[in-house]
């Protein structure tokens, strides 16, 4: 995975660090750009829950985003350059996550 291409993964899914007002201690601050799209992914995710009937769909959404980050930030740590390989990992992770009463 290229350097662009992890930060446009990961960028996906930095959703809670909003929340604070600051990064937490050992993230980097995100840029501008960035936070906008983070928001903007978590409003389409929780709409998206939300419309499904899932009653608690900003914790979801919150729940997918950290399950999500921790895989991502794993793999990258681990030096994986599989992006199809990750995808394949995170995808039933995450419906099985919602499929079990998130």
């Amino acid at each position: 995975m290229t350097q662009r291409q992890g930060g446009q993964v990961s960028a996906l899914w930095r959703i809670d660090s909003r929340r604070a007002g600051r990064p937490p201690a050992d993230r980097l601050p995100l840029e501008q750009q960035t936070e906008a799209t983070n928001a903007k992914i978590a409003a389409l995710l929780a709409a998206i829950l939300s419309g499904r009937g899932f009653e608690h769909a900003d914790l979801a959404t919150r729940d997918v985003a950290a399950l999500s980050r921790g895989m991502i930030d794993a793999a990258g740590l681990a030096g994986e350059t599989d992006r199809a390989a990750l995808v394949d990992r995170l995808h039933p992770a995450v419906v099985g996550y919602l499929a079990n009463g998130a």
